[in-house]
């Protein structure tokens, strides 16, 4: 049964069926984790009242779901009008949603204290309501200012490490790392399910080595009543051996290392973090190992030929044959065409390092039984003088 597409004013005014007026192949939703849910599509003049609703901040419902227009870009060739519509998921319109208030010094929120200090409490919602799922410990924000929802969004994810979010039309959903897997035991084979599976691999801003400073020791003032006495310094810095003032920090300051990322890629030293917020050197290295991007970013991408549907955070074990590659990959991006059956959905996995390490040792074990099968070739000729068959090692001539 063919989707309904409906086009709705703004206020609700007018609501009409769309799909009359939509060219079908380029009616295609969008999803992908924490950054991105939109629909696009062109239409064509068939001097309907839907078409003519096709502006910008009209409201279009497609999939269950609503999304708000926000650009339209119409176009005349000869005789033909068409329009190219691209609307984003109504969740977005979290933006709007703002406090004004500001609240100096340190304060510790969880994801639900984020929402209540932007909403008061649940009083200013804009119509949004939100769920948290899963464990998130508090974390320290200075100085928290004016923001809005959408900013709380993008404060959760910059600060719970692997926390999603996801949109249920005006509902929120907030996901730690662990709730947002769902393994509904789904398996997909190259060739049978897919024909196209593409992993990418990038090292470029790989770090593994850091310094980590922390905060400076509050400086303290004493109090002296002498007039011929003055005091300039701060006891927040201390004199060097040569003379020089040097911080004085609550912990000395350390280099971090990712001996795991070290020991597959090198040694890959990069700018210093600063930590304003740990207590302690313990609670400082965890930070900085968390901040760091020590893995590889992998992107995992592949069409899906099946009709059923991907859920957002689905696990799904991908098994391709011709790279001996079986590895659990999460479902991180959603794009397909809702009104053509015949076009494939493009899926976007994302189980980054584990994929990137599943695939590595399956290339490592290739080379393995290549170099095996040489040596057995060159045994096998040992008493023949085939020179092609001999493999050659690069050392050191002594």
């Amino acid at each position: 049964m063919t989707e309904k597409i409906i086009v709705k004013e703004r206020t609700g005014k007018y609501e009409e069926l769309l799909n009359n007026c939509i060219e079908p192949e380029t009616f295609i939703i969008d999803w992908e984790k924490n950054s991105n849910y939109e629909l696009s599509f062109t239409a064509f003049d068939d001097h309907s009242l839907a078409f003519s609703l096709l502006t910008n901040e009209n409201h279009i419902i497609a999939d269950g779901q609503e999304f708000v227009i926000k650009t339209s870009e119409p176009t005349l060739s000869g005789s033909t009008h068409t329009i190219d519509v691209k609307a984003t998921h109504i969740g977005y319109e979290c933006t709007y949603v703002r406090t004004n208030e500001s609240m100096d010094g340190s304060f510790g929120f969880t994801p639900k204290g984020l929402f209540d200090y932007v909403t008061k409490n649940g009083q200013k919602t804009g119509g949004f309501t939100y769920e948290i799922h899963g464990d998130f410990q508090p974390v320290q924000f200075d100085n928290m200012g004016k923001c809005s929802l959408k900013d709380v969004l993008s404060k959760i994810t910059d600060s719970w490490k692997g926390s999603v979010y996801t949109f249920d039309n005006r509902h929120i959903d907030i996901w730690s790392e662990s709730e947002f897997k769902k393994d509904n035991g789904r398996v997909i084979h190259y060739y049978h399910d897919t024909s196209d599976v593409k992993l990418s691999a990038d090292t470029t801003e790989l770090q593994n080595i850091a310094m980590v400073y922390p905060s400076q020791k509050e400086a303290t003032k004493t109090d002296d009543s002498s007039d011929d006495k003055t005091d300039d310094s701060d006891s927040s810095k201390s004199k060097s051996t040569d003379g020089n003032t040097k911080p004085d920090y609550i912990f000395p300051p350390f280099e971090v290392r990712d001996e795991d990322s070290i020991a597959r890629f090198g040694e890959k030293a990069g700018e210093d973090i600063n930590d304003d917020k740990s207590q302690n050197a313990d609670d400082a290295k965890k930070s900085a190992l968390s901040q760091m991007k020590s893995e590889p970013a992998i992107t995992l991408t592949s069409t899906y030929y099946g009709d059923d549907d991907f859920l957002k955070g689905e696990s799904v074990l991908l098994k391709v044959q011709p790279l001996n590659l079986d590895t659990n990959v999460t479902v991180v991006g959603i794009k397909k065409a809702l009104l053509n059956f015949e076009q494939v959905k493009q899926i976007t996995f994302n189980n980054t390092v584990q994929t990137y390490f599943d695939l590595e040792n399956s290339t490592k074990n290739t080379i393995t039984n290549l170099i095996d099968s040489k040596i057995s070739n060159i045994t096998n000729n040992s008493n023949g003088n085939n020179q092609s068959n001999k493999l050659w090692e690069v050392g050191e001539v002594k």
